[in-house]
């Protein structure tokens, strides 16, 4: 009688020691977030094969985007997985979550405060949640609003760049090729005279030369004390440019001066201001050149 007692004792034992080891589980937290995707940190003894995840040492991680469906704003959680002898999962929705529609399947705990849903069983893993999540802003008629800002602001930046090489270009006939030069680089920057001479290249007495005529045709003002003064162009507003009437009429006053040799169509251009060189320093005159 009692040899058949522990017998019996014995197969008990052996009965729950195997049910221990064989028994199955699946544990961990599951982060769910505004983009429809599903991050794994799950530890379980059976194989998961999901999409953008990686099984390793009985460890499950990863990102997957084919838990999650998005129908009429209501987003819907799916898990379909084997049975398991112990079941502790933790769902965590995102922040922006406003309610949860429908939970069915497996058996669960919902803290909303905290925003998660804990399934709890015992049994095959099957769980389905529905839920409706806050919409986010939409900002990007600010990031349009911004580009259209800036390329208004490059437009104006090159229209007054080139009204301002415009308007230097009505002038630059009464300087030299190389006081053009000078106009053209100072028109990108102010530039200290030492920086100025070098760039161009130019013997230290011709550049004096050069600064003191753009100088007198008040173009350039100097700044600063020493040798190495900041060259900069005057402001356009300085520039008196005559208007059309004007402009005809000093010319022609001008030209009527001039002995009637040196008044020849081929010596001086009358008509085209473009082909007349004008000096705007404060003793106007009229300085005509060969037409070629």
């Amino acid at each position: 009688m009692r040899t058949k007692f522990f017998f019996v004792l014995a197969l008990l034992v052996m009965a729950l020691f195997l049910n221990q080891v064989s028994a199955s589980y699946i544990t961990g937290n599951v982060y769910l977030d505004e983009n429809g995707n599903a991050e794994f940190d799950v530890d379980t003894d059976q194989a998961v094969d999901l999409p953008g995840t990686t099984f390793e040492n009985n460890h499950l991680s990863g990102t997957t985007n084919q838990l999650l469906t998005l129908k009429g704003g209501i987003w819907t959680l799916d898990i379909s997985l084997e049975e398991y002898d112990d079941i502790f999962l933790e769902i965590h929705l995102p922040k922006n979550l406003v309610s949860i529609k429908s939970v069915q399947g497996s058996d669960n705990i919902i803290d909303i405060e905290e925003k998660t849903v804990t399934i709890a069983d015992s049994r095959k893993l099957e769980f389905t949640m529905s839920y409706i999540l806050k919409k986010q802003k939409d900002y990007s008629w600010a990031y349009w609003l911004a580009a259209m800002v800036l390329l208004f602001c490059g437009f104006l930046a090159y229209k007054k760049a080139t009204k301002r090489r415009e308007r230097f270009e009505n002038i630059l006939p009464i300087i030299s090729d190389k006081e053009q030069q000078i106009v053209d680089v100072l028109m990108k920057r102010p530039m200290r005279q030492k920086e100025l001479r070098s760039h161009l290249n130019v013997p230290k007495a011709s550049f004096s030369r050069y600064m003191v005529n753009l100088e007198k045709k008040k173009l350039i003002v100097r700044e600063g004390e020493g040798k190495n003064k900041l060259v900069k162009l005057v402001p356009l507003s300085s520039i008196n440019v005559p208007s059309t009437t004007r402009y005809t009429k000093t010319i022609y006053k001008k030209y009527e001066n001039i002995p009637r040799v040196e008044r020849r169509k081929k010596d001086c251009v009358s008509k085209t201001s473009s082909n007349i060189a004008i000096s705007y320093a404060p003793n106007f005159r009229c300085l005509c050149r060969k037409q070629h």
